[in-house]
């Protein structure tokens, strides 16, 4: 079954030459109550990032930003920062449709790849922190032709 293990020391980091280990168990057949939501891990490391690197920045450049379900909680917390937001991919509606006047001046949406050109674009201005997201097609390949 499955067990709560609560007396472990916490860590950030986790040490692979003294973390503990639990063998693995199929959970084939069992109920999952649980929603595995990636937005929400990838949003916490993102505030921790953001946290130890804000303090000169002015821009966050965004590689992989899509669907961007989580971008408005991280506009409000860092308010003084502007992202822009780049994928080929559709953004999510709930982010459009939430946009409010201080948020369409703070938030530049950009449907494309990131190249090396936009790279350039952004290499010679201060304060700019890079995030990169940026995954595989579901093949596992690179999309081809618009790299």
């Amino acid at each position: 079954g499955y067990a709560i293990v609560d007396d472990i020391e916490f860590s950030r980091l986790l040490d692979h030459k003294s973390a503990k280990e639990r063998p693995y168990t199929e959970r084939k057949g069992d109920s999952k109550t649980v929603c595995h939501w990636g937005q929400r891990k990838l949003m916490v490391a993102e505030i921790e990032f953001l946290t130890s690197y804000y303090h000169d920045a002015e821009t966050v450049v965004y590689a992989g930003a899509a669907p961007g379900t989580h971008i408005l909680c991280l506009t409000r917390l860092f308010p003084k920062i502007r992202f822009v937001l780049v994928d080929p991919r559709p953004f999510s509606s709930h982010l459009v449709s939430k946009f409010d006047a201080e948020a369409v001046s703070r938030i530049e949406l950009r449907r494309e790849y990131f190249t090396d050109d936009m790279a350039l674009e952004f290499a010679e201005m201060k304060g700019v922190l890079f995030i990169s997201d940026v995954r595989t097609s579901d093949d596992g390949q690179l999309p081809r032709g618009d790299v």
